[in-house]
């Protein structure tokens, strides 16, 4: 072989070296770039489901926070009425036994002024004992005309 046939020859041979090598840097290149499809689609498909259960959870809690907020609304409008009816009927109860009070204070009072007008009139006619020991015993707090001492 001459010396032009070598270098032919090594030079079909680097060439085909380069076109092997290449292939074998778009072989490389198309396999990496399927994987990154496969990892992308991957991703993709790992990122929809998160968003969905994330959705799907978000939803439920809503879900269950405005169910919460509905029962603790109800709870807290049956607690008012029932403090609303209870507080009615303790003011209902305190004026009228106020009221109660109130009056069997005014008996009382009318009462001692009957008895002590009673005992002015016996004690004007001459009946009754001394009018001062009369008035130091009416105007006594707490004395009706039962524990009048007229002897």
């Amino acid at each position: 072989m001459s010396l032009r046939e070598q270098w032919y020859a090594a030079r079909q041979q680097r060439e085909q070296e380069v076109r092997l090598r290449q292939q074998h840097v778009l072989e490389t290149r198309q396999q990496f770039q399927a994987e990154m499809a496969a990892l992308h689609q991957y991703q993709r498909a790992w990122l929809e489901e998160f968003c969905q259960n994330l959705a799907a959870e978000t939803a439920e809690f809503l879900h269950n926070t405005t169910a919460d907020r509905a029962a603790m609304s109800a709870v807290m409008r049956e607690s008012l009425n029932n403090f609303h009816t209870t507080l009615q009927a303790e003011v209902a109860a305190f004026l009228e036994e106020t009221r109660s009070q109130q009056q069997q204070t005014w008996t009382e009072q009318a009462q001692e002024r009957a008895a002590f007008i009673a005992a002015l009139q016996d004690y004007v006619w001459g009946t009754a004992p001394s009018f001062s020991n009369l008035q130091a015993n009416a105007l006594t707090p707490g004395v009706n005309s039962s524990n009048l001492d007229w002897r």
